[in-house]
């Protein structure tokens, strides 16, 4: 698990091990990617590294749970789906980056989870389950659009999802 920061040099520090095992990853393969080659790149002792993570996966979780944050935050009150569709479209070198790793079918697990996290939930209600299930199926159309390489357009990913949450009578 990583751990919440709260200080502003200790948020800037975890994100930049975000940025450099995202960068090592769009180089190498993640299973050859330690911490210790992680620390390396960051020229930082990996005592620095476990004051914020556990795991290496920990550092891809915080990635993720940032990235989800921001594309669900357009999902708040009344939203507009085509700049959801936008957030990922220019995401796509993120998603690459998951794809050559095997790692994209995470991003839906860790949709669910946000869901649930920060939310602060302490008893789940239907309601609750319902909406981590309804972003956890969003986050799976948007890595099959990926996927297809997101050669629909955002009006036609717009139209599918408001299309799937019609009553039928």
């Amino acid at each position: 698990m990583y751990k919440s920061c709260r200080r502003l040099q200790a948020i800037e520090r975890q994100k930049e091990f975000g940025i450099t095992l995202i960068s090592m990853m769009n180089q190498m393969d993640y299973v050859d990617i330690t911490i210790t080659s992680i620390c390396k790149k960051m020229n930082i002792s990996r005592n620095i590294f476990y004051r914020y993570f556990d795991t290496l996966e920990d550092v891809l979780y915080m990635v993720m749970d940032q990235v989800l944050m921001e594309a669900f935050l357009m999902l708040e009150g009344c939203p507009k789906l085509e700049d959801f569709f936008s957030f990922w479209k220019n995401e796509k070198p993120f998603l690459d980056i998951l794809e050559k790793s095997g790692k994209n079918q995470l991003l839906i697990e860790r949709a669910y989870i946000v869901c649930f996290e920060n939310r602060k939930f302490k008893n789940f209600s239907m309601r609750d389950m319902e909406y981590a299930g309804i972003m956890s199926a969003f986050i799976t159309i948007i890595l099959i659009w990926h996927q297809s390489g997101m050669n629909y357009t955002i009006c036609e990913m717009t139209t599918l999802i408001k299309s799937m949450f019609v009553t039928r009578k």
